[in-house]
């Protein structure tokens, strides 16, 4: 991730740089560092559906699809930080990392399995089933750089907004797959899991905007608080179901690989409060 924060950096030293060429105001100009934690809004929440693929079947097997495969996206903890130059106490540059922990859930998918066997088994209905749980995304990692206002008092409203850079989305959370006939476990040692992975649909994707408002109030000539609403856009990726462990039981790739990706644009929201120290 350095390519991203180096950018950023490079970027907000420029803009800096030509702002306060020749302008008196960058006399008064000063530093403040924000530190915060928060909770995903309530809004943020996120219902993906993947269609059920069909799968071939053989002459004494028949395997059909029962029901959707859903994930219901939830927000978790929030933690950050920012770095701001202010010029004349009005005007600021910022930098900041956000991140935040998504979560999920789903309730599981089943397909119905008809096999015809010879006497005396005769046919034995059974199910393959990928089981309920939840997928746990590795905290999301979110650099923006942004130009800040804020209105003069000791307690004052801010807003800020820019370009926002966001990090890889990867879990190493898995669900587990299991096969049964005639409610009778079919290879207990199956050991499949399943995964999901998230790409940017293009690379450009990764690149987005955020836009703040909040109040600060200040506490000393040096120590403020702060608590503010802050939403992240990004535009179009894509999630697919990956098998996690090589298959003993061939149907599972089938299934696996007939899932159709999702494509959602990733859309985070949160509120936070933090301390502001100023310099």
């Amino acid at each position: 991730m350095k390519r991203p924060t180096l950018a950023l950096g490079a970027a907000s030293t420029l803009v800096a740089s030509l702002a306060c060429w020749g302008m008196a105001p960058c006399a008064e100009a000063g530093w403040d560092v924000t530190v915060y934690g928060g909770l995903a809004l309530p809004t943020y929440e996120q219902r993906l559906e993947f269609r059920l693929p069909s799968v071939p079947t053989a002459p004494n097997l028949h395997v059909t699809p029962r029901g959707n495969f859903e994930l219901t996206g939830k927000g978790g903890s929030v933690f950050g930080g920012a770095a701001a130059l202010e010029l004349g106490g009005v005007f600021a540059l910022e930098g900041r990392l956000d991140t935040a922990t998504l979560k999920l859930d789903t309730g599981g998918i089943a397909y119905d399995v008809d096999a015809r066997f010879p006497a005396p088994i005769g046919n034995q209905h059974g199910a393959l089933l990928l089981g309920s749980g939840s997928f746990q995304l590795d905290r999301i990692k979110i650099y923006s750089a942004n130009v800040r206002l804020r209105t003069p008092g000791t307690v004052s409203l801010f807003f800020s907004g820019g370009l926002s850079y966001l990090g890889d989305l990867s879990t190493a959370s898995t669900i587990p797959v299991s096969l049964e006939l005639a409610g009778i476990p079919i290879d207990a040692g199956l050991g499949a899991r399943v995964s999901l992975v998230a790409t940017p649909t293009q690379e450009n994707h990764r690149w987005g905007a955020n836009a703040g408002v909040g109040l600060r109030a200040r506490l000393s000539d040096h120590l403020a608080v702060m608590g503010e609403a802050r939403a992240f856009g990004f535009r179009e990726y894509e999630l697919r179901l990956h098998l996690a462990t090589a298959p003993t039981v061939a149907i599972l790739d089938d299934i696996i690989q007939g899932f159709d990706t999702v494509k959602f644009p990733p859309v985070y929201f949160h509120g936070a409060v933090g301390l502001v120290l100023t310099f």
